[in-house]
């Protein structure tokens, strides 16, 4: 699944991108240092050697302060990717000029139709991890707001 996530922003950049995709992040709190390792494994034995045109360049934090548990994943995620060089920025309107593709890795979803929209209004290609939304309603209208945008989106 992690190959057809990062194949699709590979595929959703080409003709708007050059080499490497620079690939911002909205959400530490999840799946962020996991995404991080795989694109930054660059070695020869790197396990998708495709996607070495990829790097993470920003990222915002945008995690759920009335969710306790996340708050220390939230931090790791925020160090890792400072010690990694990764930018981050204090919000999403500052992110997008940055990047050609991003991806919404927060657990929770409740933000993610909010994270959404901007996105989809700068025309950049994006994935969103788990949950899509907080609702069906919700995800009903950020996959409607893409498709009348023509942004590729892709969800697992």
């Amino acid at each position: 699944m992690r190959y057809a996530i990062l194949l699709f922003l590979v595929t959703a950049t080409a003709t708007a991108a050059e080499p490497p995709v620079r690939v911002g992040v909205i959400g530490l709190d999840a799946h962020a240092l996991a995404w991080a390792k795989i694109l930054r494994d660059r070695g020869p034995d790197a396990p998708y050697p495709e996607l070495a045109d990829i790097t993470i360049v920003a990222a915002v934090a945008a995690g759920s302060p009335d969710i306790p548990e996340k708050q220390r994943p939230l931090a790791d995620g925020m160090a890792f990717y400072r010690d990694a060089g990764v930018e981050l920025v204090d919000s999403i309107a500052e992110l997008l000029p940055k990047v050609d593709a991003v991806m919404i890795l927060s657990v929770d979803g409740r933000p993610h139709l909010d994270q959404a929209k901007p996105v989809i209004a700068a025309d950049k290609p994006l994935y969103i991890d788990k949950p899509v939304a907080a609702t069906l309603a919700e995800a009903q209208a950020i996959y409607a707001l893409a498709e009348e945008a023509g942004v590729p989106i892709f969800s697992s």
